[in-house]
């Protein structure tokens, strides 16, 4: 049986700009994995359960719009481009519902063994 996976999309407005990026793990480079731990502090799995929280994680959101930014060819370092971004304008764009099915579905998923 083939194995299926839905993308997840969330649409960011980003500064006024209109940005989408697909969550879905398989999407994403080494480098922008990279960043979000090293930024965030966060693991995958982590991170995406932050996106999904209603509490809103700062972090999380910001390094999202980071990500997704740099997919669109602007290449600024994490902190510089925080200090750039209005939060709740990013957070009030998006579909706070957009990350929970990716979420749901991690949990669902075994890690693999070493």
């Amino acid at each position: 049986m083939e194995d299926v996976r839905m993308s997840t999309i969330i649409s960011l407005k980003i500064n006024g700009v209109e940005h989408k990026i697909d969550i879905e793990l398989d999407g994403f480079t080494a480098g922008e994995l990279n960043g979000i731990e090293r930024n965030t502090g966060m693991k995958w799995n982590e991170w995406l359960r932050e996106l999904a929280n209603r509490n809103i994680s700062s972090l999380a959101w910001t390094s999202l719009a980071w990500i997704a930014v740099r997919r669109s060819g602007s290449f600024v370092p994490f902190d510089e481009f925080e200090d750039s971004i209005k939060l709740m304008e990013l957070v009030g764009s998006a579909d706070p519902d957009a990350a929970a099915p990716a979420a749901r579905a991690i949990t669902k998923r075994k890690a693999p063994r070493a």
